[in-house]
């Protein structure tokens, strides 16, 4: 009998229920028995224990069959066994109610509860590894939505008891009552999760795009900068920032190893063509190889970069509420800031470098279509874009830090540096 809830009928969405209940309001009491949305079987009046198991029963056939659990045979020491998912036979059976009835545990459970687990599968020690579990991810992401619809709901009734849609506050009464109230907090803690959970697929496995992660980020920059600071949503938001950056070095790295295949084959193309070359020629040959080097350094980059975010920035262990007093990567964080002036001395010498170049290009081109000799090949372009793309991925995992150890002492130095650096 404990398998038994109480539950409300959304006419809206179950048309074909609400019609039913209607007609046979007339007879009450009726006991309705119903599963998916479909009415099992009704009884008028009074229910019998007997009349109860056999209808139960009907619930515990469809279940087994859909879902591989054992539930007819188990009974009295063997029912508790069978709970614990340890079949007498030892067959691979597990309790039912886990995955029976998930809209229900949902609904039931408070919203705090809720957002503890998904943070706990999306960031703390219970996370899912991927792309090894990425079969996890389907239950976490329904349950991220009903979580997220339920904390709608509680701030739209919240909206309403204090009235903000029937008069304009002030800012310091929104902050006071509406912005700092838990309700709130909450929402923005699961739209923040909700970033987090596009960026890990992201990055892991492909299959979100790039432009969903950045939407979800702005909604959340944008609806909930009041509260911002608050520490689980600082949390997710460094994390999202090194899963994108962590999707775009994969994608970076792959592009790079087309590149130097590419280089390759170019060079062992020119060098068994002719044997003896001019001095533009070698000049070419030249470039080609100093770009092959450049390409390599590249995906030493991609590589080193892929290993720093995964031992300093998303590291179940580290990602506590407030990072200890001792643990700053201080060592890490001053290669960052020597890696990224030496990323912005290059990027203004080629800036440098191609802006007269463009000039030139522009000027002659007539003369470099009518010369005999081939143009020398430009590399000056692709350097520069791939060396911005370095510097970008370089502030980002610095702030990533700055973000996850924000109580520490170091991180407020590293904050100074950071922007005088910028500014």
């Amino acid at each position: 009998m404990s398998f038994l809830k109480l539950c409300f009928i959304n006419a809206d969405e179950n048309r074909n229920l609400a019609s039913a209940f209607s007609v046979e309001r007339a007879k009450l009491p009726v006991t309705y028995f119903i599963m998916q949305s479909t009415i099992i079987d009704k009884v008028t009046g009074a229910v019998s224990p007997k009349r109860i198991e056999a209808i139960l029963y009907k619930f515990l056939e469809h279940y087994q069959k859909e879902l591989h659990v054992d539930l007819l045979q188990k009974r009295n020491a063997e029912s508790l066994q069978g709970e614990r998912g340890e079949a007498a036979d030892g067959s691979d059976f597990r309790s039912p109610l886990p995955s029976a009835t998930p809209a229900d545990l949902v609904k039931g459970a408070s919203t705090n509860f809720l957002i503890e687990k998904i943070f706990n599968a999306l960031v703390g020690s219970e996370r899912i590894r991927l792309p090894e579990q990425a079969e996890q991810l389907d239950g976490l992401k329904k349950t991220l939505q009903q979580a997220k619809q339920k904390a709608h709901d509680e701030l739209q009734r919240l909206f309403k008891e204090l009235g903000l849609d029937m008069r304009r506050w002030s800012e310091a009464e929104l902050t006071a009552h509406y912005y700092k109230n838990p309700v709130f907090i909450a929402m923005g803690v699961l739209t923040a999760l909700e970033g987090l959970f596009l960026a890990r697929s992201y990055a892991a496995l492909g299959d979100i795009d790039l432009k969903n992660v950045q939407w979800a980020r702005n909604d959340l920059m944008k609806n909930f900068e009041p509260v911002l600071g608050e520490k689980k949503i600082k949390l997710c938001v460094a994390l999202l920032d090194a899963n994108v950056v962590k999707g775009q070095l994969r994608t970076a790295a792959l592009l790079a190893g087309q590149d130097a295949n590419r280089l390759a084959s170019t060079l062992a193309a020119m060098e068994a063509d002719q044997p003896d070359h001019s001095a533009p020629e070698q000049q070419q040959i030249a470039e080609l190889q100093d770009m092959a080097a450049f390409i390599e350094s590249q995906r030493a980059h991609c590589v080193q970069a892929l290993q720093l975010i995964d031992e300093h920035i998303d590291t179940p262990h580290l990602l506590m509420e407030e990072a200890e007093t001792d643990s700053f990567p201080q060592a890490t964080m001053q290669g960052l800031f020597e890696q990224l002036q030496s990323l912005m001395r290059q990027r203004r010498q080629l800036q440098a470098a191609a802006a007269p170049k463009s000039a030139t290009t522009t000027a002659t081109a007539s003369d470099l279509v009518a010369a005999d000799a081939a143009p020398l090949i430009d590399t000056t372009a692709k350097r520069l874009h791939l060396i911005q793309q370095r510097e970008d991925h370089t502030k980002t995992l610095i702030t990533c830090i700055i973000q996850i150890y924000s109580q520490h002492p170091q991180s407020h130095v590293a904050r100074s540096r950071f922007a005088s650096l910028l500014y």
